[in-house]
């Protein structure tokens, strides 16, 4: 209707420039991915700017058009400039097309069968690998296909884990609570269920609930959040004022990677981490604040709750409660431990790549540096907005106060170590989650560390629960071995 003859549409198609655009379309579908591919590969620093953008753009058309000048065109219509293709007989025409597809199901019989082999893996690891390529292939292909979000530690029992807050999360939560008392709860994005799965494998309690999600972490731009479900940290303040009484300690942790931009403002980039050079600006004091003022906000949900308690005691003259005297029974209130684990130095690597070059079996030297700085800024941050304190293994008072917010590096609650091949483990599933063996790596040192341990349990534990064993041998951790 829009392009017949006459029209506006009809005269600026008939345009020699808009004709020939139709006419090396395919070929320039065909060349831009690989240039493009090539290019972000090789020039990332080069092609993430416009006028690289540009240039690759007009390269793109530049290749099509001597693509389709110099092999199309002479494959179509030979010296001679006759279409072969118009004045060949049905006959061969015919003969032409079954030969085409028969020579087309030979690509498509060999990618059926790679896909049932999973890429001919059977022949690459007897062919191609050394045998000491083929135990770290074992190992990588076993790290690599751990799936951290679909095989959560449940115990069946009062371990679980759950993306929303749910009417089915919320019943198993209140049966819990009366089993067990008061619940850690482990909230935060993706990273969080890695910490959530290793603090269930170290079995500090028997009442530990990780409440996360891909993706969900306090500041997010709402574009992002457009096509996201809704995160359990969005619907956590008020599940808390429903069940301040049942909840011992909130645990939030968060990939560390969000808080880091790379130089065209891009957060969770790996380009961030290719440069030799960081700047400190890169680090987002926004997304920083934003936590601590997520967190604040659950402490002072903690803080009514104890303010209620008092005002709701019934005082003798006698015994006033006083702050200095906690025994008394106004002031023996369960309080709620906020506490922050900051985030852990990411790999940064192609796990595979691993079998190739040895210096893959470290962490990316940029990622320690960049995540050096970013552990020093969070610091910082928290300690200048007065409404946290850090705690170390040499700090750590028992006396737990929810005036503040607690702040733990990762690596005094469980060191990553720089080398990630140890002990016949791959420690990442991927350039920044855990492997299966990484958790139960966390679990290790989590189970002898006495940060955690410092929480005392200001509520009975109900009659009939089970209590926490002293005894708990590490044995029962996967992958365990008496030395650490």
């Amino acid at each position: 209707i829009y392009t017949r003859p006459g029209t506006l549409v009809h005269w600026m198609l008939c345009q020699p420039a808009f004709m020939m655009v139709g006419w090396i379309s395919y070929s320039l579908y065909l060349w831009h991915h690989p240039i493009f591919a090539f290019a972000y590969s090789g020039m990332p620093d080069h092609a993430n700017t416009m006028g690289g953008a540009l240039s690759l753009i007009a390269l793109s058309f530049g290749v099509a058009y001597l693509s389709w000048r110099y092999i199309e065109l002479p494959f179509r219509y030979g010296r001679s400039g006759i279409n072969w293709l118009k004045i060949t007989p049905p006959s061969i025409s015919a003969s032409i097309f079954t030969t085409t597809f028969v020579l087309s199901l030979l690509p498509l019989s060999i990618g059926i069968l790679g896909d049932r082999s999973q890429g001919f893996e059977k022949f690459f690891i007897h062919w191609r690998l050394e045998p000491s390529q083929k135990n770290l292939y074992a190992l990588l292909d076993k790290a690599t296909n751990y799936d951290y979000t679909a095989q959560p530690n449940d115990n069946g029992a009062c371990h679980f884990r759950s993306a929303k807050i749910n009417p089915a999360f919320q019943k198993r939560f209140t049966d819990c609570a009366q089993r067990h008392g008061r619940a850690l709860i482990i909230l935060g994005d993706s990273h969080a269920i890695n910490l959530y799965n290793a603090l269930s494998l170290a079995d500090l309690s028997p009442f530990i609930v990780g409440l996360s999600d891909l993706g969900c972490r306090p500041g997010k731009d709402p574009v992002e959040m457009t096509n996201k479900k809704t995160c359990p940290h969005l619907d956590f303040p008020n599940f808390m004022r429903d069940h301040k009484t049942n909840i011992s300690q909130v645990i939030f942790h968060q990939s560390g990677s969000h808080f880091i931009k790379d130089r065209y403002g891009a957060s969770d980039s790996q380009n961030a981490f290719e440069h030799s050079t960081f700047d400190p600006t890169q680090i987002s004091k926004t997304k920083i604040a934003q936590t601590i003022t997520y967190l604040t906000e659950i402490r002072t949900i903690s803080e009514q709750h104890q303010t209620r308690h008092i005002k709701s005691a019934d005082l003798g003259v006698k015994d006033q409660a006083t702050p200095q005297n906690p025994n008394n029974s106004a002031y023996n209130i369960p309080q709620i431990d906020i506490m922050w684990v900051g985030p852990f130095p990411e790999y940064r690597q192609d796990p595979y790549q691993a079998l190739y070059a040895p210096k893959h079996h470290n962490i990316h030297p940029n990622s320690t540096r960049i995540f050096a700085a970013l552990e020093d800024r969070i610091q910082k941050s928290v300690i200048e907005t007065g409404h946290g304190h850090i705690i170390t293994p040499n700090t750590i008072s028992p006396n737990i106060t929810s005036q503040t917010i607690r702040y733990l590096a990762f690596q005094d609650l469980a060191p990553i170590p720089n080398r990630i091949l140890t002990n016949n483990c791959f420690l990442f599933q991927d350039h920044d989650h855990l492997s299966q063996c990484g958790e139960a790596y966390l679990a290790r040192h989590i189970k002898t560390n006495q940060i955690l341990l410092h929480i005392p349990s200001l509520r009975p534990t109900p009659p009939g629960s089970r209590a926490i064993s002293k005894n708990k041998t590490l044995s029962k951790i996967p992958g365990h071995t008496s030395n650490l």
